[in-house]
């Protein structure tokens, strides 16, 4: 059982990595939205937005900022280097099918905010499984090396409510 524990965790490595680069990609194409907005909102050249589109584009951003607070193990997984699936600056049409020089509609803001709220689950779940992997292979290691800790014995002491008279 460890030998196997030992093989699923280069999947379970790779699919937490995977994880973290999605959120990594949905993070940068906000940022990207949150770029262009600020851009009108300061004199910028672009189509007249209602206070609807403004109040989608704070709720993003506040999505947005929910995942900067990370375990430290998975901040270390965070890569500085261009996103594998867009780069901002090649070509007139992005991989995420928005033009680089169009405003985005409040279509494509609600398919990145689901986008963003699917990578954030995978995030977690990724985690979740790779957690329970480690910890799974560290008692069969402990159980192979036999060197398991033996459980503590919590007494019981009586309270009034455990007593009855």
């Amino acid at each position: 059982e460890l030998r196997r524990r030992q093989i699923m965790a280069g999947n379970a490595d790779e699919a937490l990595f995977d994880a973290v680069w999605e959120l990594q990609d949905c993070e940068a194409l906000i940022d990207d939205v949150a770029t262009k907005v600020s851009d009108y909102e300061t004199g910028g050249d672009a189509p007249s937005f209602d206070t609807h589109y403004f109040h989608c584009v704070d709720q993003l951003l506040t999505l947005r900022k929910s995942t900067a607070n990370l375990s430290k193990d998975l901040q270390r997984r965070r890569t500085t280097s261009n996103r594998r699936n867009s780069d901002i600056n090649s070509g007139e049409i992005r991989a995420d099918g928005m033009a680089a020089d169009e405003y985005p509609s409040l279509d494509y803001l609600a398919r990145l905010n689901a986008r963003l709220q699917h990578a954030q689950a995978n995030v977690v779940g990724a985690e979740q499984r790779w957690n329970e992997l480690v910890d799974k292979a560290v008692l069969y290691e402990q159980l192979a090396n036999k060197s398991v800790p033996v459980p503590a014995i919590v007494p019981v002491v009586p309270t009034d409510s455990f007593c009855v008279k």
